[in-house]
């Protein structure tokens, strides 16, 4: 789920709708991130996805590496995000910067986790690094150049661990 204003954007089992939570109506906005139906399957849904404006960005369960930025108005594709030369084993988060010029990505590789931002315009990786490996990774813009997150972890009985976050901040 991502929102824009009064407007929720939901993904259902044929598609991507938006729902305007001031008349309750929907419409449906696209069949799915990659042009066919998606099943009744939650192992099929977006592993992430955010909105900002009229971008939708998506990692996809078979490419969770390469999300797809994705133009709502004209409901096209405007190309893949790829992470893997850094590494990338799967996208955990996904979360557009308020003017959808850049995209935050929480992310895993063989060694742990990850946080990279890139330029929606070309793919460009304008920082990337070693976060602590928690639960969640949250991530939120406060700005167009600032990144915030933590990562969550949660407590463990058996090891008698209790809950905590670690925060972090990205300037770009």
């Amino acid at each position: 789920m991502a929102t824009a204003g009064t407007t929720v954007y939901l993904w259902r089992p044929h598609g991507l709708v938006a729902y305007d939570l001031t008349t309750g109506l929907e419409r449906l906005v696209i069949t799915s991130p990659v042009g066919e139906d998606i099943p009744d399957n939650p192992a099929t849904l977006p592993v992430a996805a955010d909105v900002a404006g009229d971008r939708l960005v998506v990692s996809r369960p078979v490419a969770s590496c390469r999300p797809m930025l994705l133009n709502l108005t004209s409901l096209s594709g405007l190309r893949d995000l790829p992470l893997t030369a850094l590494g990338c084993t799967q996208v955990t988060g996904l979360r557009l910067s308020p003017s959808a010029g850049r995209l935050a990505v929480s992310y895993r590789t063989a060694t742990g986790s990850r946080v990279a931002v890139l330029a929606t315009e070309d793919g460009a990786v304008l920082a990337d690094r070693a976060v602590d490996t928690g639960t969640t990774i949250a991530l939120a813009w406060p700005d167009d150049r600032n990144l915030n997150g933590a990562a969550i972890h949660e407590p463990d009985a058996a090891k008698r661990t209790p809950f905590f976050l670690k925060t972090f901040r990205v300037t770009t």
